[in-house]
């Protein structure tokens, strides 16, 4: 994977070249940008990647914490993307199940739209011919988890109905999102 930063017009000032799990490979140029792998923020002095939630480290392809959603994003709770770091990401540190026990765990801390959603998440499709409806579910599961630790969340601004407006189109403009198939990003 390559990351290129450059000014105004085409000018390269610097590039990075990275291993499968983030460990920098290459580096031509000497600007040091504060974002690294995979949108993370990089912290220099440790060469650790932060996320709003975890601390992630290269060296071992593992989070340094336990997973906050336990074992709805599976049975390691310090696996990245579950091994699968070519076709997944994991922008929160928060990296969602491709199940969706999730909601079910979530409907008995919270009850509401989880409760809802423990129904409606198995309807649409799993797997690795889905990425993108794959990339979805996991946003609206990072994204309730998000809402559900916020004090400061208000119900107008920030709910569960509009969090998959901005998951639908997430996953459709990422260009590092797997669920593009053939570079033409499906369309909700």
């Amino acid at each position: 994977m390559s990351y290129t930063a450059a000014w105004h017009i085409p000018t390269v000032v610097t590039r990075f070249d990275y291993g499968p799990y983030g460990s920098e490979q290459q580096r031509s140029g000497s600007l040091l940008p504060e974002r690294g792998y995979a949108g993370m923020y990089r912290h220099a002095p440790t060469g650790l990647y932060l996320t709003h939630y975890r601390a992630y480290s290269p060296a071992t392809g593992r989070w340094l914490t336990r997973d906050p959603i336990f074992e709805a994003g599976g049975i390691n709770l310090y696996a990245y993307v579950e091994g699968n770091p070519i076709s997944r990401i994991d922008p929160f540190g928060l990296y969602g199940t491709p199940s969706c026990a999730y909601y079910s765990q979530a409907c008995k801390r919270s009850g509401g739209y989880a409760c809802a959603a423990q129904y409606i998440c198995p309807v649409f499709p799993e797997g690795e011919e889905n990425a993108w409806w794959q990339c979805v579910r996991q946003c609206l599961q990072e994204e309730h988890n998000r809402r559900e630790e916020s004090e400061n969340s208000c119900y107008v601004t920030d709910n569960p109905y509009t969090d998959h407006t901005t998951c639908l189109t997430a996953c459709s403009i990422n260009s590092g999102n797997p669920g593009m198939p053939h570079g033409t990003p499906p369309r909700p």
